[in-house]
C-alpha cells in the first residue's frame, strides 16, 4: 500500500515538521537521486541531508537506516535509493520559483511492496506506524484543499493564491 501526499506550503512552513519528525528520536536520510557509484549514496545525519537542501530527501528513524536498498538502473553505473523497498519517506520540497510561483511538496511512503516473484512483502509495522503518524501531522497542518480536494495548503498559501501566487506541481 503506497501513502502520497501532495501539499504546498511555503519553505519557512517547514522547520516546524522537520522539528516534530526529530523528537521521534534519531534520523537518517540521504539525498534522492541518480548516482554513478554505489559508494555515492550514504545514509547519513538527517540534519546534515537537509542542510543540503536537496529537493527530494530519503529519510527514516536511524534503526531503519541499514535497511536502505539500492536500485541500479537499466544503464551500467547508475545507482539509486530504492524507496519502495525500503524503510523510508521520500520527501521532495516545495521551492519558491521566479515570478511568484511556489512549487508542491510531496510525501510518498509504502507499507509493502511486491518482491521479484510478485508476492506481497511488508514493512516494519512500527516504521508504518511512524510515517503515517507523519502524513497526519501535516495533514493537520494543511488544513485547506487546493483544486478539487486533492491537494492540501497552509492558509497562507491560501492568501497567497488570492494576492497572485501560482501553483505548480
Amino acid at each position: 500500500m503506497t501513502s502520497v501526499l501532495g501539499f504546498w506550503w511555503f519553505p519557512d512552513e517547514e522547520a516546524p515538521f522537520l522539528d516534530y519528525l526529530r523528537k521521534s528520536g534519531p534520523l537518517v536520510a540521504t539525498p534522492e537521486g541518480r548516482f554513478r557509484r554505489e559508494e555515492e549514496i550514504i545514509v547519513s545525519d538527517f540534519d546534515l541531508v537537509v542542510a543540503s537542501n536537496a529537493r527530494g530527501i530519503l529519510f527514516t528513524k536511524a534503526e531503519y537506516g541499514p535497511e536502505l536498498k539500492l536500485y541500479r538502473g537499466v544503464d551500467a553505473g547508475v545507482y539509486s535509493p530504492n524507496e519502495r523497498m525500503s524503510p523510508f519517506v521520500s520527501y521532495q520540497r516545495g521551492t519558491i520559483a521566479p515570478n511568484n510561483k511556489l512549487r508542491m511538496s510531496n510525501l510518498v511512503a509504502r507499507a509493502s511492496y511486491f518482491d521479484e516473484r510478485g508476492r506481497t512483502v511488508e514493512k516494519p509495522i512500527e516504521f508504518v506506524k511512524w510515517y503515517k503518524r507523519a502524513f497526519k501531522w501535516v495533514r493537520d497542518r494543511t488544513p485547506l484543499w487546493h483544486r478539487y480536494e486533492s491537494y492540501r495548503i497552509t492558509e497562507r498559501v491560501a492568501q497567497a493564491v488570492k494576492d497572485g501566487w501560482e501553483l505548480v506541481p
